[in-house]
């Protein structure tokens, strides 16, 4: 399976990269994805974002019992976890992550997208491909 990366400039799309999820296990996509935020795109959270909205939130939403969104600390267990240079990659990347006093506040800073950009709205709402180009 193929994910065409593409991003809305000046109201039309570039084609920005491809991801091949060839190679990927089975099991929860969020194992891939963690490799693919710090990897490919350097730990920025709008890259995430975007690639969330385009490929679809639902995908990768995670709720705790009362509702609120587990999706940061998953992806840190995952970071954790992961391959062992992941983690080196992120202080390599974000050298201000190192003032982190715990790993509860290194999680909200590298993985921490807000309620609100998990929150369910209209077709097209919540996320940052609906942005107008100025």
């Amino acid at each position: 399976m193929l994910q065409v990366l593409s991003f809305a400039v000046l109201g039309t799309w570039k084609l920005n990269g491809i991801i091949d999820f060839d190679d990927s296990g089975r099991g929860d996509p969020l194992w891939d994805l963690t490799s693919i935020f710090i990897s490919y795109f350097r730990c920025r959270k709008e890259l995430l974002k975007e690639f969330l909205c385009q490929y679809g939130k639902d995908t990768f939403r995670r709720t705790n019992a009362n509702g609120t969104s587990k999706f940061a600390h998953l992806c840190m267990l995952s970071t954790l976890y992961n391959k062992p240079y992941l983690l080196q990659s992120v202080f390599e990347q974000l050298p201000h992550l190192w003032n982190c006093p715990s790993l509860v506040d290194l999680e909200k800073e590298l993985w921490d997208l807000g309620e609100e950009f998990w929150a369910v709205g209209e077709p097209g709402e919540g996320g940052p491909s609906t942005a107008k180009d100025s």
